[in-house]
């Protein structure tokens, strides 16, 4: 059955002539059926017929054992065959020379029926195919024979005889080459599609035994292109300089256009121009336009107030006075403790805060004995808060320096338990007196130290340096504390956050 389709392809008429489709890939007849070259002929031929018609069908199998055929015996009829095998594998420009050869082989020995067929499947398959004529220039110096030239089509040689007329290619690139001796080759790839007619190639042979360097200029319309010859590293917009004698391929390429490339020959001792037009590439279509108001995003809230918290551990020297049991011109003592801090306030810029510091703690002296009756220990009390605000300056980060300065009040209430001798009754003994005062006066602090963030949180440490001038602490008008002003030192920790 498939031999049936096969000949139905080309020759319908051919086939009503024969008698029956199989007779149609039988060996056509000959003279001598014992001639050795007939032999492998048709030995030939049935396997072209058997790989033709195999489930899948070998074409370039069949195609090999056809032309190995028609090498023994160049029958016309063998030729149909070949451009049937050449057709299923889409080589059309090939698959219309061979029906062409068999007409013309074939002269009058063809029926009518038989070449009108095959003019329809030409007629048909010149569809798909486009025609190409090459003209050759040759700049021939005066005094210089015209050269031989040799023309090769993807990388096969033309017939001279061909080389004139129009060839015939499938749809593609197809490069061409011209040679002669004592010229430069000539060189070009062109792209055709099915149905163009007549594509002009022009190649042109420059001679390379007198001059065989030329100047060349290549431009570009856009001034960002990158513009190269044969590959070479790409400039901007333009290139120029002098090149070998011959055919050279240009290129330029810019984004957001379509890149072009074009084959140019160079001529010997000659300057040659030419201008790359860059087309620019169609812009992708815009949305459609969004009916009613555009939608509206809120802005990022930014947190302007943070508040902290932390305990602090603070230290400070005074000089107790006699009222306090103590010799004359007094006694220093140390007195050490921790305090509560509350810290709140709103955010400047960037660098800066103002805000306010609470502070409340208890500072107390180690018990020691009481003057007056070293058996009994005096125990002392200082309890003091603070009340300011405040300017604080800091670097930006995650891990932050930051220094502060308040001024404001600062208050100190002292409880004291002494001890005196009682020398009533038949000994002494020891009898406890309490002294209570109080009093606030203005104070002034520096703290310098770091803070580190943590997400949502951050801590900070700082050390700190307070002094202040405390009015007030005395008892029937007499002073208890020789110092004032008097510094308070100590360290801070807190926990802040933003809100």
């Amino acid at each position: 059955m498939k031999k049936w389709i096969v000949i139905a392809l080309y020759a319908l008429c051919a086939l009503a002539a024969i008698g029956s489709t199989r007779r149609a890939f039988a060996a056509p007849p000959v003279s001598d059926a014992k001639d050795v070259q007939t032999e492998r002929m048709r030995r030939h031929f049935s396997n072209g017929v058997k790989l033709y018609d195999a489930k899948p069908p070998d074409y370039e199998g069949a195609l090999a054992e056809f032309r190995a055929a028609y090498g023994d015996k160049p029958l016309p009829s063998i030729k149909q065959n070949i451009a049937l095998c050449l057709k299923a594998l889409h080589k059309y420009a090939e698959a219309v020379d061979s029906l062409e050869e068999m007409l013309a082989e074939g002269n009058d020995t063809l029926k009518p029926g038989v070449r009108e067929a095959t003019s329809r499947e030409i007629t048909e398959m010149n569809a798909f195919i486009a025609t190409v004529r090459v003209t050759i220039d040759a700049h021939v110096p005066p005094g210089m024979a015209a050269p031989r030239v040799v023309l090769v089509v993807d990388d096969a040689i033309v017939p001279t005889a061909k080389a004139a007329l129009p060839m015939r290619f499938g749809p593609g690139e197809h490069a061409f080459r011209a040679h002669a001796d004592g010229f430069a080759d000539a060189q070009r790839r062109v792209t055709v599609v099915a149905g163009q007619r007549d594509v002009v190639v022009v190649l042109e042979l420059v001679p390379v035994l007198t001059v065989a360097r030329g100047g060349l200029r290549v431009r570009a319309n856009v001034a960002a292109a990158d513009v190269s010859v044969d590959g070479d590293a790409p400039r901007k917009s333009e290139w120029s300089g002098e090149i070998g004698a011959g055919a050279h391929r240009v290129t330029a390429s810019a984004p957001g256009y379509k890149s072009v490339a074009l084959d140019v020959t160079v001529v010997a001792g000659e300057t040659r121009d030419f201008l790359l037009a860059l087309e620019a590439l169609p812009m992708p279509p815009l949305p459609p336009p969004v009916d009613g108001p555009p939608p509206s995003f809120p802005p990022p809230s930014v947190k302007k107030t943070y508040g902290m918290l932390g305990l602090s551990l603070q230290e400070q020297s005074m000089r107790l006075a006699p009222r306090l049991d103590e010799p004359a011109g007094g006694t220093r003592r140390a007195f050490s403790g921790a305090a509560f801090v509350l810290r709140a306030g709103r955010k400047l810029g960037k660098n800066a805060d103002f805000g306010g510091i609470f502070e409340l703690g208890i500072l107390n002296v180690e018990d020691y004995p009481s003057p007056n009756f070293h058996q009994v220990p005096a125990k002392m009390n200082l309890y003091n808060w603070v009340l300011a605000p405040e300017l604080r300056l800091h670097t930006r980060g995650q891990l932050r320096f930051v220094t502060s300065f308040a001024l404001g009040l600062e208050g100190q209430i002292l409880s004291a338990t002494l001890a005196e001798v009682n020398t009533s009754g038949a000994g002494a003994a020891a009898t406890t007196t309490d002294r209570k005062a109080s009093g606030a006066g203005i104070m002034a602090m520096i703290e310098a130290g770091v803070q580190v963030e943590f997400k949502k949180v951050y801590v900070e440490g700082a050390g700190f340096l307070d002094a202040h001038a405390v009015e007030g602490l005395k008892d029937n008008g007499d002073r208890l504390f020789y110092d004032s002003p008097v510094a308070r030192v100590g360290l801070r920790l807190l926990v802040g956050f933003d809100f």
